[in-house]
């Protein structure tokens, strides 16, 4: 019995994994009215197994039970030329105002050729030089499994700098991989443009996917 209990309790686990891996980011185009009678248009994002419901989003961010009362608000989204490994499109992180739903109206959806488009969940909000840098054709793109994580995650690094090589690439991912844990041990910040900056790595946009 004990057995079938731990069988049991892995597959509940390996599903989980699964449909986590899954999971997708999603962005709507809104209107929102505010109780100033202002208004405010923009893309709102959520993690989620389909669509945006924009009321359901709105009642989510209004009930206090959740205990989030804010939300993100995004001016644009931006297509990037990722080779499909990062979603293909981008927020840009400082164009993101928060919304504190309490002085919300009502929120209503817009029509817009990206409406409810997916993105990896594992996404990240990108600054302005960086996204510039992602919207043209990069060299090449180069992964591999992270060595010092413990969840089995994959380095990603779009190449833009054509002083680098494959190699010379994949070997940065392994430098990359080791300062990043250096870091974290020791209980420091690791501040990936820094480290850009001291290696002379250039033009080089990295990325982190999870695996659980």
């Amino acid at each position: 019995m004990k057995k079938q209990f731990i069988f049991l309790l892995l597959i509940f686990s390996l599903v989980n994994t699964l449909f986590a891996a899954v999971e997708t980011q999603f962005y709507q185009k809104v209107k929102i009215t505010m109780k100033d009678g202002s208004e405010k248009v923009g893309f709102v994002t959520n993690y989620s197994d389909g669509k945006i419901d924009v009321d359901a989003f709105f009642d989510f961010y209004q009930n206090k039970k959740h205990g989030t009362k804010s939300f993100e608000l995004y001016k644009n989204v931006y297509s990037i030329k990722d080779d499909g490994l990062a979603g293909s499109y981008a927020l840009q992180m400082d164009e993101k105002q928060t919304i504190e739903a309490k002085n919300v109206v009502k929120m209503v959806p817009l029509p817009d050729p990206i409406n409810n488009f997916t993105a990896a969940d594992h996404f990240n909000y990108l600054s302005k030089g960086v996204i510039d840098l992602m919207q043209k054709e990069s060299l090449f793109t180069d992964s591999m499994n992270d060595p010092h994580s413990d969840d089995a995650s994959t380095l990603i690094a779009f190449n833009y700098d054509p002083k680098f090589n494959k190699k010379q690439i994949h070997e940065i991912l392994l430098k990359y991989s080791k300062i990043q844990f250096d870091a974290t041990r020791k209980g420091k910040i690791f501040d990936e443009e820094e480290v850009k900056q001291k290696m002379g790595w250039g033009k080089i946009v990295f990325f982190e996917v999870g695996g659980d």
